[in-house]
């Protein structure tokens, strides 16, 4: 068990810290992956007060893919591209994309 809430559990994805952490109760601890954890399986890291516990290759993140595009065919500048797939996660409100190298100015 967890024990008392505890204001600010830590959570690790591999080396990649939780995007936030909440104390839910005795035996729960709810933890938001943040991006830059990577795609395959990353160990967990939970640290409450200053005791740490680890479980290997606990969690696998599938990368985002995807299926299509529309329009499927070139744009012009100043056009609306809509991006199709699997794996995006929940609602974003400030997401981000890029077409070749160059970073979209609203997504």
């Amino acid at each position: 068990a967890f024990g008392a809430s505890d204001t600010e559990p830590k959570v690790r994805f591999g080396g990649t810290a939780a995007a936030s952490t909440a104390w839910e109760s005795p035996t729960s601890i709810l933890a938001r992956v943040a991006p830059g954890v990577g795609a395959g399986k990353r160990s967990i890291v939970l640290t409450i007060k200053s005791i740490r516990a680890t479980m290997s290759e606990a969690f696998e993140y599938e990368a985002p893919l995807i299926n299509q595009t529309s329009p499927p065919g070139g744009l012009g500048l100043g056009e609306t591209l809509s991006i199709n797939g699997t794996g995006f996660g929940g609602y974003d409100s400030r997401p981000k994309a890029r077409v070749g190298g160059s970073a979209c100015e609203e997504t």
